[in-house]
């Protein structure tokens, strides 16, 4: 999709100076006045602007209205900013919105944090950014990591605030909004999402499923669906097979030929006919290029993910130019299977049930790499634990609506918007996007379904066996092993996890081949001024980790993947006159 970036209030000659050194890179629009630069681009028709004299708005990504499905026009836009723009939280879709006027500017976000938007205010002038990248460009000086938030980014499962990972600015999402008025910021955070529980049979969030699989369609764009042979893409592909060519699409799988997924799906269009292509994961042949990819992917996803991840984007550049399609995926499919944290249910109902975040903290706690001195290392847990306990206090007790409700609800509130919606926006640069699992009107209804009913993926099994029953006689995949279609989550937990013991699961060596090939870039980075001078690291550690790995101990990979990880974040922060 789309992105925006500028600046409003009492501009310098400094700003004006900056933005043009942005301007002169693609963009789609560009608009300079007074007190307000504004600059957009990416995929045209997903940026929706209206510029009139001293108002305009843009809009970056698709708002999708609620009854009926469809995506909102540049009209709508104008109407929803000027007579009801309480309304636009309501929204399904995801984007980030910039709207002014001659007396004030506001900004807007979508309901679930799919889109951010980052603020900074200095000497009267509100910088504006869908895209971190761009701070540093805009603002003319390096920005620093705001350790507070971060630290739940580093040593949890994800972050529990939803405060901004950069030191002395503002993020909006999730539904927030601020207005900025003759120089005075305001913002102004949403409620969280209101989800009823136990109330619906399943009926409503299956129909509504399949009206957003076949909302691409209904606007006239060709449906492009990325499956894997997990259940949450099996569901997909029932709705698709069940519409008896009601819907014209194609899919595609992202993986190696030699994959489970791709070889269950080849099995799959064999027997059952329908169109479907394996994208593998080439690198490029071009070292620099290579770098560059790596550098780009890794700054967008803000270290929620390490860097071998990143082979599992290169697929999605197939579609840079396809203008005319919209990709849907099984993103977040888990929240109508109750699959997100299962292991803590099982395990820790007491530490669960307590509410007290120092039994809490320890069940979200995640091992990335050991890479930063003592006194950093210590205040990251500290700040951690502050995370969970700030987030407990502010919502209901897993007493009163349930242990498994309770943990849906951080998914919701916290994994959608810090972990989902950093892909959701990476993606969105390149193709046009709708996941139909991450609609606010989707989780509402399927939250409402009973627990029973989304346990072991009961409501998706009933669904594929009214849809199209015989997918169930295919294998499904988990963790790059396959396990039979009855297994309850349980039994595929357990068959997995043999699999993997006995070394029967599918290693992809492309994934250390990649950390060896840039070595080069690795070193030099590792030898550079910035890293050697970056007091928060620990430099022994990280010296040792990438000796350890280039010496053949490749063991040290998911340590060098982390370090990268954060690096090349840190990095994209910084200014570069």
């Amino acid at each position: 999709m789309s992105w925006f970036c500028g600046a409003i209030g009492d501009l310098s000659a400094r700003d004006r100076y900056y933005f043009e050194e942005l301007a002169a890179n693609d963009h789609l629009v560009v608009h300079r006045s007074e007190r307000l630069l504004l600059l957009a681009g990416g995929i045209p028709k997903t940026c929706t602007t209206q510029i009139n004299d001293g108002s305009g708005f843009v809009v970056a990504g698709k708002g999708i209205s609620r009854s009926p499905l469809h995506f909102i026009t540049g009209d709508q836009w104008k109407e929803l900013f000027s007579a009801r723009p309480r309304e636009i939280s309501g929204l399904n879709g995801h984007f980030a919105a910039l709207h002014w006027t001659p007396e004030s500017c506001s900004f807007y976000t979508d309901t679930l944090g799919l889109r951010d938007i980052t603020l900074y205010q200095r000497n009267g002038v509100l910088y504006f950014t869908t895209n971190d990248e761009h701070l540093p460009k805009l603002t003319g000086t390096p920005h620093e990591v705001n350790w507070e938030a971060f630290s739940g980014r580093w040593t949890l499962s994800n972050q529990f605030s939803l405060d901004s990972v950069v030191r002395n600015t503002i993020r909006l999402t999730s539904g927030a909004s601020a207005s900025f008025i003759k120089g005075s910021l305001q913002v102004n955070s949403a409620a969280p999402l209101e989800l009823s529980m136990g109330s619906t049979d399943g009926e409503s969030a299956s129909d509504l499923l399949r009206s957003f699989i076949e909302l691409p369609n209904a606007e006239h764009e060709n449906l492009l669906v990325a499956l894997s042979a997990g259940m949450d893409s099996r569901l997909l592909l029932s709705y698709l097979l069940a519409s008896k060519e009601k819907l014209q699409y194609s899919t595609y799988t992202f993986e190696d030929e030699n994959h489970p997924d791709a070889l269950i799906m080849a099995e799959m269009v064999y027997d059952l006919k329908f169109p479907n292509t394996i994208v593998g994961t080439e690198l490029p042949d071009d070292d620099a290029a290579l770098v560059e990819q790596f550098r780009k992917y890794l700054s967008a996803k803000k270290v929620t993910t390490n860097s071998v991840h990143f082979l599992d984007s290169l697929p999605y550049d197939r579609f840079k130019n396809d203008s005319n399609g919209v990709l849907i995926d099984g993103g977040f499919g888990e929240i109508g299977r109750r699959r997100l944290y299962e292991k803590i249910r099982v395990r820790s109902k007491k530490e669960i049930l307590s509410g007290d975040p120092k039994q809490i903290h320890p069940l979200f706690t995640r091992e990335r790499a050991d890479i930063f001195n003592a006194d950093l290392t210590a205040s990251l847990t500290r700040f951690a634990e502050e995370q969970i306990a700030q987030y407990v206090s502010t919502s209901p007790n897993p007493s009163a609506i349930g242990i498994d409700q309770w943990l849906d609800l951080i998914a919701v509130r916290t994994t959608l918007p810090n972990f989902n919606g950093l892909e959701q926006a990476r993606v969105d640069g390149i193709v046009t996007n709708i996941c139909p699992f991450t609609q606010p009107e989707f989780i509402t209804k399927v939250m409402a379904c009973p627990i029973e009913l989304r346990r072991n993926a009961r409501l998706y099994r009933s669904i594929i066996e009214r849809n199209a029953p015989r997918l169930k006689k295919y294998p499904l995949v988990k963790f790059n092993a396959t396990y039979p279609y009855q297994f309850s989550s349980a039994g595929a937990f357990l068959w997995t996890s043999a699999k993997r013991k006995i070394g029967r699961t599918f290693v992809q060596e492309n994934r250390v081949d990649l950390l060896k090939r840039l070595r080069t870039f690795v070193r030099d980075t590792a030898e550079s001024s910035s890293v050697k001078q970056y007091a928060p690291y620990d430099q022994e550690k990280v010296r040792s980790i990438i000796e350890n790995f280039y010496s053949g101990k490749d063991w040290f990979a998911p340590q060098l993947d982390w370090w990268l990880s954060f690096e090349m974040w840190r990095q994209s922060l910084l200014f570069n006159s």
